[in-house]
């Protein structure tokens, strides 16, 4: 997987968490690309905050790991390589 198929699909499960609960986020899911990629850059700066995020859960999911922000870290860092 490259950082652009992780980040697309970020932004894809980014979108399915606001469509489901749209109550719990500030924006539309029309967003979600832009927001996908503020979050990317704060992987690559190390302070991106991953708990309680359906996004990150449904990427998790997706990647077949466990949900934790060590597992979500350690697949973009293997994107990023």
């Amino acid at each position: 997987m490259t950082r652009n198929d992780f980040e697309s699909l970020y932004a894809t499960c980014l979108a399915e968490a606001i469509e489901a609960h749209p109550e719990e986020y500030g924006y539309p899911a029309t967003h979600a690309p832009t927001v996908a990629r503020k979050m990317i850059a704060a992987l690559d700066r190390g302070d991106a905050n991953l708990t309680h995020s359906d996004g990150f859960k449904r990427l998790a999911k997706r990647l077949g790991v466990t949900y934790t922000a060590a597992n979500i870290t350690k697949a973009w860092k293997e994107c990023a390589r």
